[in-house]
């Protein structure tokens, strides 16, 4: 009798052991969620890969979505490649190792990453192979858009803007003369209609592919802006220092200032469930709610700044930022934010 109670305490002593150990590895928040997602292999699969291929010293500042693929950049020339289902994760091998900026993917095989000192990256094959370009700029360049495998813009430092008509193999300078502003972000809606913001609160925008650039706003004294983003072809979103997003609803003919009560810079936006999503420095997630206000995601606290957002079709999406961050969320009414790696 004695024997058998002793047994059955040790079995209930090894499957909490189990159990601990599962909850170690996945998180509770990242345990919990996967649990209410019917293939959770992508949840199950990934926090392993990504201890492997992953540093602290990973810093990601721009992705890019075709499909179920994503590709992230950032620091030490680093390209990862994220396949949803079934789940595949890569480190591509990159020519270099400077900085990496910014990405864009036309589909799912031609693709533009740019960084430091002009960098320009560029692949027909997905990232298998990429191919360094030479010789268009010495410029740091901190943001690339594809409107299709052919045609192509990027801009960075000391207004520059150059773009492409075959696919990354040649450049043309459509750079602003005689102007020291960095562009940090440009948007294409197509290979006419483009958007450019920077330093100063400055406000580019073009309607014939670049030959022409007009400042639809800046400010000698303005706080600089870091990202834009169209969700449909009236509505857009930018974002900048101290908690500062200029909103426009008619196609960009008017941009409203929309102040929040904070003052972390917002680094990047992304698109989630037909609403826009905003991170920024320390850790800080804004949503956008149904009636179109902004307010701040409390779903975690992590002390990292966040840079960019990767959103898959099935909803899953992912956050990435400093320290080789992380963070997922499933599709759901009100999104939830976990810890990943």
């Amino acid at each position: 009798m004695f024997k058998k109670r002793e047994r059955k305490r040790m079995d209930f002593r090894v499957g909490w052991i189990i159990s601990f150990m599962v909850i170690s590895l996945f998180g509770w928040s990242g345990w919990g969620i996967s649990q209410e997602n019917p293939d959770n292999s992508f949840l199950m699969e990934t926090p392993r890969t990504l201890k492997r291929l992953l540093t602290f010293r990973d810093k990601f500042y721009d992705a890019a979505v075709v499909n179920n693929h994503a590709w992230i950049v950032g620091y030490y020339g680093t390209i990862l490649h994220v396949k949803e289902k079934p789940v595949f994760w890569e480190r591509q091998k990159c020519p270099t190792t400077f900085p990496l900026f910014g990405v864009s993917f036309a589909d799912k095989d031609n693709g533009l990453v740019v960084g430091k000192n002009g960098l320009i990256l560029r692949t027909e094959n997905g990232g298998q192979t990429w191919h360094a370009i030479r010789g268009q700029t010495d410029k740091n360049l901190f943001s690339v858009y594809l409107v299709d495998p052919m045609h192509g813009w990027a801009v960075g430092e000391f207004g520059t803007i150059i773009n492409t008509s075959d696919g990354g193999k040649t450049w043309q300078d459509q750079s602003l003369k005689d102007e020291d502003i960095s562009l940090n972000k440009c948007f294409f809606i197509d290979a006419s209609t483009g958007w450019a913001v920077g330093e100063f609160a400055t406000i580019l925008y073009t309607s014939d592919g670049g030959i022409s650039w007009h400042f639809k706003q800046r400010d000698e004294m303005g706080v600089s802006f870091y990202d834009i983003l169209f969700k449909n072809r009236q509505e857009g979103l930018i974002a900048g220092q101290n908690g500062v997003l200029y909103q426009t609803r008619n196609a960009g003919q008017t941009w409203e200032p929309i102040k929040l009560p904070l003052e972390n810079n917002l680094l990047g936006i992304g698109v989630l469930d037909t609403r826009f999503l905003v991170v920024g420095l320390r850790g800080t997630i804004i949503d956008e709610t149904p009636d179109g206000t902004f307010q701040a995601n409390q779903s975690i606290s992590v002390p990292d700044w966040l840079h960019n957002i990767t959103a898959f079709p099935s909803g899953l999406a992912m956050i990435a930022g400093d320290h080789g961050r992380i963070l997922y969320s499933l599709k759901g009414e009100k999104r939830k934010w976990a810890i990943l790696n």
